[in-house]
């Protein structure tokens, strides 16, 4: 007879594990006709409640005490069935809202550490940690894939720039978790926003567990405000590009005395902002700013807006 019960996921199963936004109707009589995501079930002798992460014919993906478990259709049933069958059924609370993506951040979250998630959710139930942070993710992935435009333009027209200074404050805030964001920038690039919507593909897929991995890794607020430290950096670099742009000299006199005082400038600030630059670099970045500025400025400014947004 085969094994129903709730079987542990690790990591490596949860991250191939594929949402699939469906749901495992028709059971217990129509007193809870189905079960999907986003729900919550009551946990059953003694262990904590079950927030379910799909569902379908098959079996239930659910996040219990901080980790990630799969168990069969039959299972799920006859465990509701027997222990207090009609109460848990009509206990279980349906959320009004979750995107399937919510729930692939969700995943993301609980595939790290070998699928605990423990540390996220400490002092808050995941129902809480959704509700608070849900609407926030789209900005999070608006700030991912404008730095993943900027990048794919940058590091062509204007490298010294990106990786001296753009790079370089990612690097420097986001240390450990940094991989983790050059991972995904890829699959956001090609997402389609404001809205992501139901119908789940390989990009916004692979984006929501990248998301996941970071906020389990950093926490939420703290990514947040790690992003908003890039933003800083932005935000200089987008000062100096209308800088350059606007010291058009007449003469050369002009042209050395604002240069050099622009480059001053952009050293001292970068610095204050943890990043270290060369005055030859500096150079290299005003030359490549005059060479195209335009696309430089509106790349800048579409990351510098979706960072303001957080």
């Amino acid at each position: 007879m085969a094994d129903t019960r709730p079987r542990k996921l690790i990591q490596a199963q949860i991250d191939a594990y594929v949402i699939t936004g469906s749901q495992m109707a028709g059971f217990m009589g129509g007193i809870f006709p189905y079960v999907r995501g986003g729900q919550v079930w009551p946990g059953l002798k003694g262990q904590g409640s079950r927030f379910v992460l799909d569902a379908n014919g098959y079996g239930v993906v659910f996040l219990q005490d901080g980790c990630v478990f799969y168990q069969p259709a039959d299972g799920w049933v006859e465990d509701y069935r027997t222990f207090a069958a009609v109460r848990g059924a009509q206990g279980a609370a349906a959320m009004a809202t979750i995107s399937v993506f919510t729930i692939e951040v969700l995943m993301g979250i609980a595939s790290l550490a070998g699928g605990g998630a423990a540390l996220v959710f400490t002092g808050t139930s995941v129902i809480q940690f959704v509700q608070k942070h849900q609407h926030l993710f789209p900005k999070v992935i608006r700030v991912l894939k404008a730095l993943a435009t900027a990048r794919a333009i940058l590091m062509t027209l204007a490298p010294t720039l990106y990786s001296k200074a753009v790079d370089a404050a990612l690097r420097g805030t986001l240390t450990g978790a940094y991989s983790l964001v050059t991972d995904v920038l890829p699959f956001a690039a090609k997402l389609a926003l404001p809205n992501i919507g139901p119908a789940m593909d390989l990009n916004a897929h692979k984006s929501g567990r990248a998301l996941g991995k970071l906020v389990g890794k950093l926490g939420f607020s703290a990514l947040s405000g790690k992003l908003k430290i890039v933003g800083a950096v932005v935000s200089i670099l987008l000062f100096v590009v209308t800088r350059v742009l606007a010291a058009v000299p007449k003469s050369i006199s002009i042209q050395v005395g604002e240069y050099k005082k622009l480059a001053g400038d952009l050293i001292a600030s970068l610095r204050k902002s943890g990043v270290t630059i060369q005055s030859s670099e500096v150079q290299a970045i005003f030359e490549e700013i005059r060479k195209n500025p335009g696309r430089i400025q509106g790349s800048l400014k579409e990351l510098n807006d979706s960072i303001d947004l957080l």
